[in-house]
């Protein structure tokens, strides 16, 4: 497993967190997340196919049914280049998310379709190269 880095992470979360006390994000935390987004993106899409992909992250929290209102949270917007993961923003909002989400994934949906399908005619097909 690769080791993901962000350059100025942890500055971006110590600035937004300095008065918060609940639902904080580590940097340890985003990179294990980010770890394993991208073990699933690379089972779906090539390297290449994965320049531009944007993944909001943040804290997954259990939010009991007797509290009134929504919380904040942190939320770290990051997107794949090349080579690593850019932060393109952190802050604190209202809502609750569960861990991560790929915001522009409908960008993605026709080279994942075709990969996919790719893999099932090799299923099918076993003995033409394709």
């Amino acid at each position: 497993m690769s080791s993901i880095k962000i350059k100025g992470l942890d500055e971006a979360l110590k600035s937004v967190q300095k008065s918060s006390r609940a639902r904080e994000l580590t940097s340890e935390g985003v990179y294990k997340i980010l770890n394993e987004v991208q073990q699933t993106l690379d089972t779906y899409l090539f390297k290449k196919d994965q320049v531009g992909i944007q993944v909001l992250v943040t804290v997954y929290t259990k939010v009991a049914g007797s509290y009134q209102g929504i919380p904040y949270s942190t939320f770290v917007e990051v997107e794949r280049g090349k080579t690593v993961w850019k932060l393109n923003n952190v802050y604190r909002a209202i809502g609750i998310a569960a861990d991560a989400k790929i915001l522009n994934s409908e960008i993605f949906a026709d080279q994942i379709y075709c990969k996919a399908e790719k893999e099932l005619n090799r299923l099918v097909y076993r003995d033409i190269e394709l």
